[in-house]
């Protein structure tokens, strides 16, 4: 679900200048999780010494401010609050800085060069280029909710009419209209297929990210279904697409939101759920650390030991009035955990208290206080359009066994008489094939969607 999420933060003010200039952008890789994300710190005068901005370009993260800097006698100290994220180092012969990063319980090697590292290219051979074989539109359409205006693009098929229209649904974090992490694209190349075979798309960049406006740090999923639900309703308002059917396709959180809009919101006709919840979003996200930290080779009793921790810091957030009243527990009980299970000692570099205030960080956003609350059922069991809900084998995020079986078993409360479950076989969390489906391996396999995946979607939504 949460993707890769390094840092989020403020603003920061420094002193004194080095014997060398920082003065310029540096560009280095950090290792998170067996996967390569490329940071640029951008450092530029101020009047009270630095001004400092980084960038994490795989995330699609940039601007992020700096709260603490400092630079004397070519050694660099930084530190970010809300990411709990902070790195030492020195600057080298002018061109070259070595250090080291923390964040929480991680701590490893972070270079940074004034030049752009050599990085290998990997391939990415199903990104459409044009010309394109239908029509591409830029459009916006205003959320009057929120008063969040959306930007994004539609697809339109150019040789058929009264064709179906399908509204993609981005997963969690900001994303712009393509879901772009790691070099992939996937709904870029998901919406090309679609059209291609007849099938109009719009795809929108989230609120707060690229050309739409909004706060996405501060907004639920509760929020981002009234921007698909605008969208919706954008679709509906043309008079050119007045006859087409509308459906929604959800990734990941998008397959939570798909529901929650369909309800609310009768002009949707169809759903389609990628890798979407069936389960309580708590369960689904130990279940999820479960999975995932077998497959970085992780001690079982330590996984244990952890989800249990997490277990009862999510019971605290879910019983919690608000945010102040969940901090204060939270601080209590993640201190106890951490003196009380020999399991979850820190390294020797870690500071207590730096561990907690990140993890609370973490925690205690208004976005995980809703989602820990959130029960995927109460909206499906109330579902009568048809239904499409697919996961990969190897998803190890949103686990095919316990979600499609929720799935499953909340339509057929509902009554719903028109809906597939299907679990492919070899695919992962994105829906790429897959040789383990673990996090690592997404930015390494060529594959950006799996064509078998986009045959299923396309002739199940051209049946109805």
């Amino acid at each position: 679900m949460k993707k890769l999420n390094l840092l989020i933060c403020f603003l920061f003010f420094i002193n004194t200048l080095g014997a060398q200039s920082i003065i310029g952008d540096w560009h280095g890789l950090i290792n998170a999780n067996g996967i390569s994300l490329k940071i640029v710190l951008h450092v530029r005068e101020a009047d009270n010494g630095y001004a400092v901005l980084m960038d994490s370009p795989d995330q699609q993260v940039s601007g992020i401010p700096v709260d603490e800097f400092t630079f004397v006698d070519n050694k660099l100290n930084w530190h970010i609050n809300s990411g709990n994220f902070s790195y030492s180092g020195e600057l080298l012969d002018n061109e070259y800085i070595q250090g080291k990063y923390k964040q929480n319980a991680m701590s490893d090697s972070l270079n940074f060069m004034r030049g752009l590292p050599k990085i290998e290219q990997i391939k990415r051979p199903q990104n459409p280029v044009p010309p394109f074989n239908y029509t591409s539109e830029e459009v916006t359409f205003l959320n009057e909710v929120d008063g969040v205006t959306l930007a994004g693009t539609l697809t339109l098929p150019n040789k058929k009419k009264n064709y179906p229209i399908v509204i993609l649904i981005s997963g969690s974090g900001p994303q712009d209209r393509n879901e772009t992490a790691l070099g992939h694209q996937p709904f870029l190349v998901l919406s090309d297929y679609l059209t291609n075979n007849g099938i109009g798309v719009l795809r929108f960049d989230d609120r707060g990210v690229g050309k739409s406006t909004g706060v996405h740090i501060t907004s639920t999923s509760f929020d981002f279904a009234n921007d698909v639900s605008a969208a919706v309703d954008y679709i509906k308002k043309r008079k050119d697409l007045k006859q087409s059917s509308i459906g929604l396709i959800g990734h990941s959180e998008g397959g939570l939101i798909a529901p929650i809009v369909a309800n609310n919101n009768k002009v949707v006709d169809f759903i389609v759920m990628l890798a979407g919840p069936g389960v309580p979003c708590d369960e689904l996200l130990l279940k999820q650390q479960e999975l995932v930290s077998k497959s970085m080779g992780l001690d079982d009793a330590y996984i244990e030991d952890i989800i249990r921790v997490n277990k009862g810091a999510f019971d605290i957030i879910k019983a919690s009035e608000n945010r102040p009243d969940a901090e204060i527990k939270l601080r209590a009980y993640l201190g106890a955990a951490i003196d009380e299970n020999p399991a979850l000692r820190l390294p020797p570099d870690q500071d207590k208290n730096d561990v907690i205030n990140g993890q609370i960080n973490q925690l205690n956003t208004i976005w995980m206080r809703y989602f820990l609350k959130h029960e995927p059922a109460k909206y499906l069991e109330h579902l009568k359009c048809p239904v499409l809900a697919l996961n990969g084998s190897k998803d190890l995020q949103v686990s095919p066994e316990e979600n499609l079986a929720a799935i499953n078993e909340a339509l057929k409360k509902a009554g719903n008489t028109d809906y597939r479950v299907e679990e492919i076989e070899g695919l992962n969390h994105l829906f790429q094939t897959a040789e383990t489906g673990a996090v690592s391996e997404y930015q390494t396999i060529d594959e950006t969607f799996s064509p078998e995946a986009m045959a299923i979607i396309s002739k199940w939504i051209l049946k109805l």
